[in-house]
């Protein structure tokens, strides 16, 4: 028994594996056997996957879908689950294979398109399960396609065919108007569909469309939306349109009609795009030509056939077929002189829009302040109207420049818009005056010479004068700036060589005038024999050295005080002795040879005091008497007699380089001092800097 069931067990498992590859050939399976879907939620259905919010997806959404295949396209293919349809793009997986009305099993990422955050479908495995039956178009209105709630699922609707124009970006497409008693519907058809009939054939026809409704994608998606129509069996003529379209029923305003209306008159006035059209009961018309026929000129008499448009206000024909029977036996209405404002205003002022002119002759004058390609706009100052010139431009004799004062008659339209969707009342938005013939524009005055134009472009050339100026200054200004700093700097090295040279003159005045008699005398004095006087020589001339280099590290020159440049100078020699100094004369009126002089002179001078006296108190005090520098040098030291002090032939030179610097600068020395007593030196110079230029 358990050998039976494990028989029939393994039986059942054959046929259905059997059965799987039978529905599933291997051949049919694309996109690689070994995708995984990414972790996360996997999205189950178009709905779901529709009812995502955009603005919260941050990453790619796997989708794993089974559906129905509506249209199979190169490049993509139109899938729908019964929740929803959705647009599909082969990723990792070829779509070449799939055919309309396969159920197939898909597998892919949902992306998010950055440039208009939308989203987009690729797929990375499809797999086919079966081919299925046709889905039944759904019975629909302009309406029903218009709210989206059809996206993407096949519809069927009848209306009025009309408006065919070739797609010049995509050549394998013909757009076409299906106008039905709820609105108008564009039709996107392709080329195949076409085969089979004629444009001819479909123009004014009653048919009976199925396509599939679909938003427009790209450029064009402001257009709304649109049915795709793919082959021919998807265009069934209900009622072909009369072999003469001129056999069109009479245009009554009362009957409402999708079919082309007929209608004779006279032709008051032609543009670029359409003509107005005077029926014999003297209602104006305003008639859009069919794109493959030419306008007639102004004074025929014609017949067209066109299909009605209810536009505010007013009945136009579009799309018309226009039949030339002669020339208008009828009189040109004359036209009405009036002014811009009293189309504007009413007898009380108040701003109203005098609409009963629309359909008149009327002569306006104004000055005219815009022209483009195909119209004038014509202003008094407050209002304006629009003049279009297209079909008279050529005429003209004189150009209409922006300025010039022109006076135009022509045929008056007033025209309405909604600005808004929502809009149930049309709006006023301007008049036109379409003109007959190229005298019914006359310039009566010219442009004057100083136009705002002209006077803008003079004020722009001053303005780029004054900045090139303004420019050319500062440009000036630093270039100047640049040769001052060069010269300030030329100047200041030269002045930092001057003072490098005058520091070497002086430094070198300052060994010969020392060191070098000093040595001079230390050799004499060898030469004779007295070792105890050379000594003596050679510890000054050491003492020398030593002040000479502490002279050319020293910074004192720098000082500006003479009170704080001598205490400088005398602290390194102050020790065991206190030393005040009271120098009041200012910096700045001694030059740096005096001030070096001074500094020297007290120097020696304390020293001494300090070193031979034995003082324990040195008073040094200066003071500037006009031209004379007064200064001097007390201590309380031991003193000597200024007649018997040692000299040179005692190894002593100080008193002597005093002399000879005193004797350089036109300077005396006075010496108070008695043995026991002290000494005071008092020093008077002259400052040849202060002295005055005759």
């Amino acid at each position: 028994m358990k050998r039976i069931v494990t028989l029939i067990f393994a039986l059942l498992v054959g046929l259905a594996a059997a059965d799987a590859r039978k529905r599933v050939p291997p051949a049919e399976i694309s996109g690689g056997a070994d995708f995984v879907p990414s972790t996360g939620e996997v999205l189950t259905s178009v709905a779901e996957a529709k009812g995502i919010d955009l603005e919260k997806l941050t990453t790619p959404r796997t989708f794993d879908f089974t559906g129905t295949v509506l249209v199979a396209e190169t490049g993509w293919w139109i899938f729908s689950d019964g929740t929803g349809g959705i647009p599909i793009y082969p990723g990792g997986s070829s779509a070449s294979h799939l055919k309309q009305w396969d159920v197939v099993h898909v597998m892919g990422k949902m992306l998010i398109v950055d440039s208009d955050k939308s989203r987009r479908f690729v797929s990375r495995k499809i797999e086919i399960l079966r081919h299925g039956a046709p889905l039944p178009p759904k019975d629909a209105s302009v309406k029903d396609v218009e709210t989206g709630r059809l996206d993407f699922k096949f519809v069927r609707m009848r209306g009025v065919l009309s408006s065919f124009v070739k797609d010049e970006v995509a050549p394998d497409f013909t757009w076409a108007r299906l106008r039905t008693a709820d609105g108008h519907l564009l039709l996107a058809i392709n080329a195949s569909a076409l085969q089979t009939h004629a444009i001819q054939e479909l123009t004014d026809a009653d048919a009976e469309i199925v396509g599939l409704s679909a938003p427009i994608t790209g450029l064009r998606k402001s257009l709304g939306r649109r049915l795709r129509v793919y082959d021919s069996n998807s265009i069934r003529i209900l009622n072909p349109p009369p072999k003469d379209p001129f056999t069109a029923p009479p245009l009554l305003e009362s009957s409402v009609t999708q079919h082309r209306q007929r209608i004779s008159g006279d032709v008051l006035a032609v543009s670029r795009c359409h003509f107005f059209l005077r029926t014999g009961i003297g209602r104006i018309i305003k008639v859009t030509p069919d794109p493959g026929h030419a306008a007639p000129h102004v004074g025929d008499a014609v017949v067209v056939a066109g299909f009605p448009e209810y536009a505010p206000y007013r009945l136009c024909l579009s799309e018309a077929l226009v039949k030339v029977l002669g020339k208008s036996e009828k009189t040109t209405e004359e036209a009405r002189r009036t002014s811009i404002a009293a189309l504007f205003t009413d007898s009380a002022g108040r701003q109203r829009f005098m609409t009963q002119a629309t359909g008149h002759r009327l002569t306006l004058q104004g000055k005219i302040v815009a022209v483009t390609n195909g119209e004038l706009e014509l202003s008094d100052g407050r209002n304006a109207v629009f003049v279009a010139v297209d079909a008279v431009r050529d005429k003209l004799q004189d150009s209409p420049e922006i300025g010039s004062t022109a006076e135009v008659t022509g045929l008056c339209w007033s025209e309405f818009h909604n600005k808004n969707e929502s809009d149930i009342y049309p709006t006023f938005l301007r008049f036109t005056l379409y003109p007959q013939d190229a005298t019914d524009i006359r310039i009566l005055a010219s442009t004057p010479w100083w136009t705002p134009f002209r006077l803008l472009m003079l004020v722009l050339v001053l303005a780029i004068l004054l900045a090139g100026s303004f420019v050319w200054s500062i440009a000036l200004n630093r270039k100047a700036e640049r040769r001052g700093r060069e010269l300030y700097e030329e100047r200041a090295s030269h002045a930092i060589a001057e003072k490098k040279v005058e520091e070497r003159t002086r430094l070198a005045v300052e060994l010969h005038d020392s060191l070098s008699q000093t040595l001079t005398g230390i050799a004499m004095q060898l030469e004779v024999g007295k070792t105890d006087t050379a000594k003596t020589m050679l510890t000054a001339c050491r003492s020398d050295l030593r002040r000479c280099l502490w002279d050319l590290r020293s910074r004192t020159f720098e000082e500006k005080d003479m009170t704080e440049a001598i205490e400088r100078t005398l602290e390194p020699h102050s020790i065991g002795a206190k030393i005040s100094v009271r120098f009041n004369v200012p910096r700045e009126r001694l030059s740096d040879s005096l001030t070096h002089n001074i500094l020297h002179i007290v120097r020696e001078l304390v020293v001494n005091a300090i070193r031979h006296g034995k003082a324990t108190e040195v008073k040094v005090a200066g003071e500037c008497h006009g031209d004379a520098i007064s200064f001097s040098v007390k201590d309380n030291g031991r003193g000597f007699d200024p007649d018997a002090a040692p000299g040179p032939n005692e190894g002593h030179f100080g008193l002597l380089g005093i002399r000879e610097r005193l004797k350089a600068l036109n300077g005396a020395l006075e010496i108070e001092s008695a043995r026991g007593a002290g000494a005071k030196f008092k020093i008077t110079v002259l400052n040849p800097q202060n002295r005055t230029q005759p």
